[in-house]
């Protein structure tokens, strides 16, 4: 007696062409992508990624950016950032063969396409933004701001001192000059010979970031020495054992890989990177503001966030919640008449500690002659100022850990510059696969 199996064979051949389209649901997140920026292309709101093109089309052709940004924004929510994994998706992968249509641009392509259109990804978050708006996913009642920090391309081991900085310089350039006199040798002194060599190409550009480097470590040495100097003069008249303790501070270091980066503390230790920022609207989780800083804390941060809120949205959230890592009296008080401020002004522990101690929420008239802490203490500890702080450790923190769940543990780029673009790019897929989850759930309804 034979077995009951469903046909299988792979050598059958297809009785009719075979279309890609059979092969993707149409309720999936690849369709989903492709309709939504179809519809923002349709609209003519992606003209800036069509400037860097020769409109004659003169010259080799192209890649169209409509296939492009299908790609490399799919690829982001399946928490895909390297090029060439991308490049070998697109021969193995039904979906993003469906969004490329059947097309294979290289990684380098790939590549180039996301490094020489990184700042146009900010304009991007806000058409995604506007359908989030549109589906009545914002209500900008209680916004969170919160921020995470995340490693850069590049490691701690690249920060160097301005000694070793010096040392390196001059290795390179002695290389440099070694080359040089061998071509010179070879071709004559006062003729270029063949092209210059990829690996000194590599050492120039090195070069260049370690002069910056070097530049940067100048700077901050002149700042500690004025630091130092006020301390000392404010300190005189202490103990010698303690002027001796003021006088010594740390080597200042430089990152020659990435010199914007800084050395960030984070829950599991130190990163060399960014601290990025985000506002996540209370009611459905949408990021309705992002930014990249390499200031390594948060303290003057939530004004900037505020302001980026409104240029995003077009009016202030009604209230604006935030750890205590934001807290900053000066910020609070330019703030506090554009939108109702919950700044914690101690840890989250501390809080509830201190509500346990005082076992009351505070009500009735408000004391006078309180200082901004003092106020902002009384606030959060009344019912509704506890009751909306809370909220954040269900609002904005899982948002962050979405991000990371899908990837983002590593910016793929250097430069501040590029890192604020490739962090809109990071929000704007979040806020699109939230956008689908709603219209496939209302779909269902």
């Amino acid at each position: 007696m034979a077995y009951n199996f469903i046909e299988y064979e792979q050598n059958q051949s297809f009785l009719l062409p075979p279309s890609i389209l059979d092969w993707v649901e149409e309720d999936g997140l690849a369709y989903f992508v492709s309709d939504t920026l179809n519809t923002i292309y349709h609209k003519g709101e992606l003209d800036i990624f069509f400037k860097k093109y020769n409109k004659t089309g003169a010259g080799a052709s192209a890649y169209h950016p409509l296939m492009m940004l299908k790609v490399l924004i799919y690829s982001y929510c399946q928490g895909i950032t390297s090029s060439r994994l991308i490049a070998r998706k697109l021969e193995s992968d039904v979906e993003m063969r469906f969004l490329a249509a059947n097309l294979k641009p290289d990684f380098r392509t790939i590549a180039d396409f996301r490094k020489n259109n990184v700042s146009s990804f900010e304009v991007l978050f806000n058409k995604v933004l506007r359908l989030c708006a549109e589906a009545k996913m914002i209500k900008l009642g209680n916004v969170f701001i919160d921020g995470t920090k995340i490693k850069g391309n590049t490691s701690l081991s690249s920060n160097k001192t301005k000694e070793n900085i010096q040392k390196e310089v001059k290795e390179l350039i002695e290389k440099a000059n070694k080359i040089d006199e061998l071509e010179d040798a070879k071709y004559g002194y006062d003729k270029r010979g063949d092209e210059l060599p990829e690996n000194l190409r590599k050492s120039a550009d090195r070069q260049k970031r370690l002069l910056e480097a070097y530049e940067r470590l100048e700077k901050k040495e002149a700042a500690e020495k004025e630091k130092e100097a006020k301390k000392k003069k404010r300190k005189k008249n202490q103990s010698k054992k303690k002027t001796i303790k003021s006088e010594k501070a740390s080597v200042p270091k430089a990152n020659i890989t990435d010199p914007e980066s800084r050395i960030m503390k984070n829950a599991r230790g130190y990163v060399q990177g960014y601290n990025a920022q985000i506002a996540v609207d209370g009611k459905d989780q949408i990021i309705i503001a992002c930014s990249a800083t390499n200031q390594e804390n948060d303290v003057k941060q939530l004004g900037v966030m505020i302001d980026e809120c409104k240029r995003q949205i077009g009016v202030y959230p009604d209230k604006t919640i935030a750890d205590a890592g934001y807290w900053q009296p000066e910020i609070i008080k330019n703030y506090s008449e554009k939108t109702d401020l919950y700044v914690a002004t101690a840890k989250s522990w501390k809080q509830k500690q201190r509500q346990k101690e005082i076992g009351y929420w505070p009500c009735g008239r408000k004391p006078k002659n309180l200082s901004p802490r003092e106020e902002m203490e009384r606030k959060l500890l009344t019912k509704k100022g506890g009751l909306t702080y809370k909220l954040r450790g269900q609002t904005v923190e899982p948002v962050i850990g979405q991000i990371k769940t899908r990837g983002c543990n590593n910016f793929s780029m250097r430069r501040l510059e590029k890192v604020k673009g490739e962090w809109n790019l990071w929000c704007l897929t979040h806020n699109l696969i939230k956008l689908w989850k709603n219209s496939f759930n209302n779909a269902k309804k």
